[in-house]
């Protein structure tokens, strides 16, 4: 699904369906009850292939345009903490890794979260394999891999808050929008499972999310 058709608008499902239960699917949201002073949520990433492949977490901080507040406000391979220090790649760090063989991970501190920021958009993405000599490049693609999860899980407690078992099935697209947490109040905060699928890799989220592209119409 071209990027495109995702942004216009707000790009999300509006109001998702809440539901109390642990597990959620595509379109649903959950409250974050269990939410309080100093909760560190660490987010775990999973799935299955034969592959190999090299996947990628991005996150951003966005305000009330859709776009992350700073060029900071965004984590990445080589950007691994956020400017208001509220989100932290945690993949090059084994002792955050844990028993339920997530394969990747993150850290969101929210009471860091800037207070101009209304959501934290959550993806997944596929890097290119390197082409070799006069070999063209192979570009890595979901459906080579399954079972995508997203969960969360309370840092200090180990309780899984909220998990999403993504159930749709991918093609040749390369970037995962997993889900996003977002504001219902000063303090509080819920998460949407949102399986959205697109091209364009890690460049388009920088250019639609980060450097300011997202105003641009359909079809320009």
């Amino acid at each position: 699904m071209p990027l495109i058709t995702l942004i216009k608008g707000r790009g999300f499902s509006c109001p998702p369906r809440r539901h109390p239960r642990r597990h959620i699917e595509r379109g649903e949201a959950r409250e974050l009850t269990e939410c309080r002073p100093g909760l560190v949520i660490r987010a775990g990433f999973g799935w299955k292939t034969a592959a190999t492949l090299h996947f990628g977490i991005f996150a951003a901080e966005l305000g009330h345009t859709m776009m992350a507040i700073s060029d900071g406000h965004c984590v990445l391979q080589g950007q691994t903490t956020s400017s208001d220090r509220a989100l932290f790649l945690a993949f090059d760090d084994r002792e955050w890794r844990d028993d339920q063989d997530d394969r990747d991970a993150m850290l969101i501190h929210l009471d860091r979260v800037d207070p101009r920021v209304d959501q934290i958009l959550i993806c997944l993405f596929l890097f290119p394999k390197e082409p070799k000599g006069d070999t063209c490049m192979f570009v890595h693609h979901l459906g080579m891999a399954s079972d995508y999860y997203l969960r969360l899980v309370d840092e200090a407690s180990g309780k899984e808050l909220v998990r999403y078992d993504v159930r749709e099935k991918f093609d040749r697209e390369d970037v995962l929008r997993l889900g996003r947490l977002y504001r219902t109040g000063s303090t509080s905060w819920e998460f949407e499972a949102l399986g959205q699928a697109h091209d364009g890799g890690l460049l388009a989220l920088v250019d639609w999310y980060v450097e300011g592209q997202s105003t641009r119409e359909e079809g320009a």
